[in-house]
């Protein structure tokens, strides 16, 4: 195990048999004696956001174990912030589910020429539209199933699922109440927002 660390210290030994080695000399320095160390084995980097930031700023990442928490933090560093002017593109390569908090794999690669071109989008939608109606059934089946798994260790009856789809159709977000927005990435729906407009005198 290598530490980066900015005091000097000598290497520890643990019960387990792993010995920590602190390394000054800053990440390069450390991810090269953990290649070393490693021979033909993967190398896992485990720190705060500033060293993952660095290791990403550098190109040494291969894949990124996102582990996805719903606690409220209200102060800390932005994990994708401060990268720098690279272009990375960060590709699903598992998901691991969880009741509590689902763990995600990101690989990452450069940009290529044909995603380079490709742009979001953010439009209005009728809520009956086949994107919206997609988007909509695929957030409700993903929010009811985490709450049967963490609360009775199931997933949603299918047929109580379509009942609560259809008990909410979203009439609140079309005009002139509210709207529905769309982002599409390169043309493919990928996420959705409402907006309620709420008259001068509504509490806000």
């Amino acid at each position: 195990m290598f530490v980066v660390t900015h005091q000097a210290r000598e290497s520890v030994v643990k019960k387990g048999g792993t010995t920590y080695h602190f390394v000054t000399e800053g990440p390069a320095r450390a991810l090269e004696l953990a290649r070393e160390a490693a021979g033909d084995k993967d190398i896992s980097l485990a720190g705060g956001a500033d060293l993952v930031q660095q290791f990403i700023r550098a190109g040494w990442l291969d894949e990124l174990m996102l582990h996805v928490v719903p606690v409220l933090v209200c102060g800390g560093r932005r994990l994708f912030d401060h990268l720098g002017d690279a272009q990375i593109e960060w590709h699903k390569a598992q998901v691991l589910d969880s009741p509590r908090s689902p763990i995600f794999a990101c690989a990452a690669s450069p940009p290529s020429p044909d995603n380079a071109r490709m742009t979001w989008t953010i439009t209005p939608e009728p809520v009956d539209s086949p994107a919206a109606a997609a988007l909509w059934r695929a957030y409700y089946t993903e929010v009811s199933d985490r709450w049967y798994l963490l609360h009775e260790d199931r997933r949603t009856d299918p047929e109580e699922l379509e009942r609560e789809i259809a008990a909410d159709p979203g009439a609140e977000l079309t005009p002139p109440g509210g709207l529905l927005l769309i982002a599409r990435y390169d043309g493919e729906a990928a996420g959705s927002a409402g907006v309620r407009l709420l008259g001068a005198g509504s509490p806000s």
